[in-house]
């Protein structure tokens, strides 16, 4: 489930392959929307939606990323490349680019993508398990992913590099930064608040 910054409507997955728009207020479905063919997302069956709230990012098991426009009847083209399955998704603060997570040979990689021609412009690797999620900073400079084996990295998006490494104990699943450059991180052993110090 993602929901729209305005929080005026949400979007959810389902097992039958669509994508569902709600409307908050009235809570009906607004739209459904069925390019995919198989099973949206993976296990986390990932989404996002644009900070303006004017498209939307959906993931397939089989490494496709569709990208939704204006009123979501109409679909750019997948950014896809034959990569694995891509769990997790986020959208840059300015809408321009995108981050997906996949799980390539058994470990994760961290792809950036530009919005508008749906091409990758940059592959990231050095996790050495499954990688669960990852999210962009506020400011869009910084980018982070988690893993299996409890791993959190940070990456600079300009210089497309690590930028530092912590870990805790336990998998970890999900991420997310709040406006003071600090990341919240959740795991199978409890929730972690890290401060990027810079």
């Amino acid at each position: 489930m993602a929901i729209a910054p305005n929080g005026a409507w949400l979007a959810t997955t389902d097992d039958d392959w669509t994508v569902r728009l709600w409307d908050r207020a009235t809570a009906t479905c607004t739209a459904t929307l069925t390019r995919h063919t198989g099973r949206v997302g993976s296990v986390a069956m990932a989404m996002a939606i644009a900070p303006n709230g004017t498209w939307l990012a959906t993931t397939k098991h089989d490494g496709a990323v569709r990208i939704w426009d204006g009123a979501f009847a109409a679909q750019t083209p997948s950014s896809s490349g034959r990569i694995g399955p891509v769990g997790s998704v986020a959208i840059a603060p300015d809408g321009t680019w995108l981050a997906t997570i996949s799980c390539d040979r058994y470990y994760g990689t961290l792809r950036l993508w530009d919005r508008a021609t749906g091409t990758c412009t940059a592959t990231l690797t050095g996790h050495t398990s499954r990688v669960h999620s990852v999210a962009i900073a506020p400011n869009g400079t910084w980018l982070a992913t988690t893993d299996h084996d409890g791993a959190v990295r940070i990456w600079n998006t300009g210089g497309r590099c690590v930028a530092a490494i912590a870990r805790a104990e336990g998998a970890l699943y999900s991420c997310a930064w709040d406006v003071a450059q600090e990341l919240a991180v959740g795991g199978e052993r409890g929730l972690y608040l890290f401060k990027l110090l810079t």
